[in-house]
């Protein structure tokens, strides 16, 4: 998933790693029903591949996972063995708020995608991913004009991936990320 998408646009890698069965197994989102909800993934969600801590509540993670339910994988035996599937009999149907929006109730599948739409075009995803790239590949420290330079990009671009890089890239911000002395390679 990560491969066929890296250099596509992030709101269709969100949505692709959302939908992997390898992340609905490794963080236990397959077994997420209304019988027991389970946050691991809906807190990963947003603390790692979007909002970043600080601009989520522990009621936003609990919501989220509620409307996360059903979403899991064919299991063994089944001819798709590990790829996502819905199972609306799991699906929590009443109303939840994340981040100040309600989904639901009876919203089903199309209140998962509603979320993952909403995660992608947040602000403060925006600059996590942008400040992401920028300290992977510049500084562990990077200056926030870059940072907000990259977010920019990320706007105009919808989050073209490859246009992100470009912008991380820019002589002046390798430069002003003090890499022309002491490059950070990775």
């Amino acid at each position: 998933v990560l491969r066929a998408h890296a250099l596509g646009n992030f709101p269709d890698l969100l949505r692709a790693t959302a939908h992997s069965g390898a992340m609905l197994f490794y963080l236990d989102g397959y077994s997420n029903q209304a019988a027991g909800v389970n946050e691991n993934y809906a807190r990963e969600l947003m603390e790692l591949h979007t909002l970043s801590p600080g601009h989520y509540t522990e009621t936003d993670v609990r919501e989220l996972a509620h409307v996360l339910t059903g979403w899991t994988i064919w299991r063994q035996g089944a001819p798709a063995y590990g790829t996502f599937r819905f199972r609306p009999d799991w699906h929590a149907t009443t109303a939840h708020v994340v981040l100040g929006r309600t989904y639901g109730p009876n919203g089903g599948q199309a209140d998962g995608e509603s979320v993952l739409d909403h995660l992608a075009t947040h602000a403060a995803t925006v600059e996590s991913v942008a400040r992401k790239l920028c300290r992977r590949f510049l500084a562990y420290d990077p200056p926030k004009s870059v940072v907000l330079r990259v977010a920019h990009e990320y706007l105009r671009t919808g989050g073209d991936v490859k246009s992100l890089l470009r912008a991380v890239f820019r002589r002046e911000h390798v430069h002003s990320a003090g890499l022309a002395a002491r490059p950070k390679l990775k």
